[in-house]
């Protein structure tokens, strides 16, 4: 679920609702299933040779907020949506910690024999989007390595 268009659980689009509920949020997951699971069925049944998909968000939401180590909310969504669809039902295992940053290089390496460089798992915040570079808190310990 995206927060510039919010849809309901049977898809009709909220008009208006730039900045949805947690409740509506979460009713609006099971459209949004429905139609990204009718997408791989049709990338996989139209595809010549066995696909790879690779699905994963940009950052995760602020209704999967994670509490800092001292109890208090952070603010801050840190918990991105990533999943990979791999040719033969072949499996990979996921380092831990595990950041996005890695997913291309480990499916890569596993998949076609390369040996690229994995990159340090770090997390940044950002509080100004504006001047996201300027703003960034390293937020690693607090957030991956608990």
């Amino acid at each position: 679920p995206y927060s510039n268009v919010t849809f309901n659980e049977h898809g009709d689009i909220i008009p208006n609702n730039t900045r949805p509920s947690r409740d509506q949020y979460i009713a609006e997951l099971p459209f949004v299933n429905s139609q990204f699971l009718r997408l791989i069925d049709t990338i996989i049944n139209g595809s010549q040779h066995q696909p790879i998909i690779i699905f994963q968000a940009d950052h995760g939401s602020g209704n999967t907020l994670r509490r800092l180590g001292n109890g208090e909310d952070g603010g801050v969504a840190y918990d991105a949506y990533a999943s990979y669809y791999l040719p033969d039902a072949r499996a990979i295992d996921l380092p831990s910690p595990f950041t996005l940053v890695n997913s291309f290089p480990l499916l890569l390496n596993h998949l076609f024999g390369l040996d690229l460089a994995l990159q340090d798992d770090r997390l940044f915040h950002v509080d100004d989007r504006d001047a996201p570079f300027e703003q960034q808190v390293d937020v690693t310990e607090a957030f991956l390595h608990k």
